[in-house]
């Protein structure tokens, strides 16, 4: 058995008279070591381990190839769906800033439309040269900077455009893109023609209104191509992670594969091996002393044989004191779940019971009360004549092992910088809600919230202003909240509130009482201070049920109407005719 975990095995398992099946890989072993009968050299040792673990390597090594490309995929095609999104509020906001200025003629308006057509005309200029035979990356990743991308992720936008362009699901999603910017292209002539109307003629002619017409036949023609190629991103990141399930899957199959040869090989060996241990066994005894884990063996009636001192320092039980107590007496395991019943690890193992291994929610509670997570490894003893003669248990304080777990769990569904849940578990709150809502006839609410002059507070002060007042509006929406409300950052400065067991007349006092709390919140920055306010969309949630996406986009676009309206105001989804009933 090569390495020093099957050394430390083969010396538990010598101490114990003959110990199968104990899971290897759990010792600590100092740097005292049992030369055997008849050992093979150092280096025959190395060209074996070598020759027995080159294959997990190699397969290993692939199975990251394939999940760093398979993460660097999805993470490209998230890039675009988030590039979409800003494509579509960009355009609609161009579309709005027209409107206004054929009422307003307001050259101000006019440089407001320009300002959104800008990002779907940066996107654009980024496919055209994408699709060149030979094309510049550096102008390409000029013309996503141009559409707001983020710039980390320019890189692998490009790398997934040029990659799988011909791919069916990315050339759909490229073709839709395509006519959507044949229809901006003609969004931005109507929009120079209606400018120079305006300037000869003024506001309020009727030549104005074909144009006006038209650009509403235009926008309403980008609608369902903003949905379907978000629906084509989002069959990219499904295949991928189809692909990567199936490979995991083939890796996998490889691995036991191997791991079944390798086994039946050391089992074959095992007999001499067993042969030689116990020619070792006061040898055993010495080197055991020095193994990192705690490890305790009973006699077949329970009775606590030996500790080692790791075991004594664990249990807080002197050796001498603890040899002939029964086990129960010695140690006390519990599950964190019911802490007043204790577990017996051998209890099974008297009958000739399989190995068995307690760990995920065990704890270890010492005479003191302190209680500590361990993870038990019990394994049968048996005699030469395979009888039952006791047992041997190896325990792992893994205190820190769990607690890394559990903040690693927290920090995978919680914002970093506001505390408060992300959007990945503000959408499985939301499913389960959703659920409720359509079995079991209740009543909840979603509120969707954007901050009104953040991009203020960030081009002003920079964005550790806009971190700190992302932080100070954070404490002001949650003191309005109740405890069982969910609160969630879902964007840059965008908050989401699932308001579960609400009736709608609650929900919109609970959202007009948010909406003062931001307005009351004085934010000061060095010698600067800002007037800060929302716009909240609400969403009543019951009846029929609806799809988490459906939810939030309705969401979204009451906010959005919201803070078309004047901002720092609340709207209501109508779901029946499409509209926002507005609360001050």
């Amino acid at each position: 058995m090569p390495g020093d975990a099957g050394v430390s095995l083969a010396l538990v398992c010598t101490f114990a008279i003959r110990c199968r099946h104990l899971p290897s890989g759990r010792f600590g072993l100092s740097h005292t070591r049992v030369q055997m009968p008849h050992e093979p050299p150092f280096q025959s040792i190395g060209r074996r381990l070598f020759r027995i673990a080159w294959p997990f390597v190699a397969i290993v090594a692939l199975l990251v190839l394939l999940a760093t490309e398979s993460i660097s995929i999805v993470s490209a095609s998230r890039a675009y769906v988030g590039a979409e999104s800003l494509w579509s509020k960009a355009q609609k906001e161009a579309v709005y800033s027209l409107y206004r200025y054929a009422q307003s003629g307001s050259e101000f308006d006019f440089q407001g439309y320009r300002d959104a057509i800008s990002i779907p005309v940066g996107d654009r200029r980024a496919r055209l040269e994408l699709e060149k035979t030979q094309p510049d990356v550096a102008v390409a990743g000029e013309g996503f900077i141009a559409g707001h991308n983020d710039p980390e992720d320019v890189d692998g936008m490009i790398a997934l455009f040029r990659r799988f362009r011909t791919v069916s699901f990315m050339s759909n999603a490229i073709a839709v893109w395509s006519q959507a910017d044949d229809l901006i292209a003609e969004l931005d002539t109507l929009a120079d023609e209606l400018h120079a109307r305006i300037r000869l003629e003024g506001v309020g002619t009727v030549q104005i209104d074909p144009i006006l017409a038209r650009i509403f036949e235009v926008n309403q023609a980008l609608t369902p191509l903003e949905v379907m190629f978000s629906n084509s991103l989002g069959e990219v990141s499904r295949r991928t992670e189809r692909i990567l399930v199936a490979a995991l899957a083939v890796v996998a199959s490889l691995l036991v594969v191997l791991g079944i040869a390798i086994t039946w090989k050391i089992l074959r060996a095992s007999s001499e091996l067993e042969r030689q241990l116990f020619a070792e066994r006061d040898r055993a005894r010495v080197t055991l002393e020095s193994i990192g884990d705690a490890v305790i063996t009973t006699d077949a009636r329970g009775n606590v044989v030996y500790l080692n001192p790791v075991a004594e320092g664990l249990t807080s039980a002197p050796a001498a004191w603890a040899q002939g107590m029964p086990l129960d007496a010695v140690l006390r395991i519990v599950r964190e779940a019911s802490p007043e019943t204790a577990l017996n690890p051998v209890a099974r193992l008297a009958d000739a019971g399989p190995p068995e291994t307690l760990a995920g929610d065990t704890l270890l509670v010492r005479p003191n009360g302190e209680q500590m997570a361990v993870d038990v490894s019990v394994a049968p003893i048996h005699d030469r004549a395979k009888s039952v003669t006791g047992a041997v248990l190896v325990l792992k304080d893994v205190t820190r092992e769990r607690a890394h777990a559990a903040q690693l769990i927290h920090q995978a569904r919680h914002d970093a910088l506001t505390g408060l849940v992300n959007r990945r578990e503000f959408e499985q709150r939301l499913s389960h809600a959703l659920a409720s809502a359509a079995d079991l006839d209740r009543r909840h609410a979603v509120l969707y919230m954007d901050l009104d002059n953040f991009k203020d507070v960030n081009d002003s002060a920079g964005h550790a202003a806009g971190d700190a007042l992302l932080r100070g509006v954070t404490g002001s929406l949650a003191a309005v909240l109740r405890d069982r409300d969910t609160l969630a950052r879902v964007g840059g400065d965008e908050f989401a509130v699932l308001l579960e067991n609400c009736t709608l007349d609650d929900a919109m006092r609970i959202a007009e009482k948010l909406r003062q709390a931001v307005a009351q919140f004085e934010f000061k920055w060095e010698t600067q201070s800002f007037p800060i306010g929302v716009s909240i969309g609400v969403v009543q949630v019951a009846g029929r049920r609806s799809s988490v996406a459906d939810v939030l986009r309705a969401a979204d676009a009451s906010c959005y109407a919201a803070k078309h309206a004047g901002r720092n105001r609340v709207h209501l989804h109508d779901p029946l005719i499409g509209l926002a009933n507005e609360r001050r």
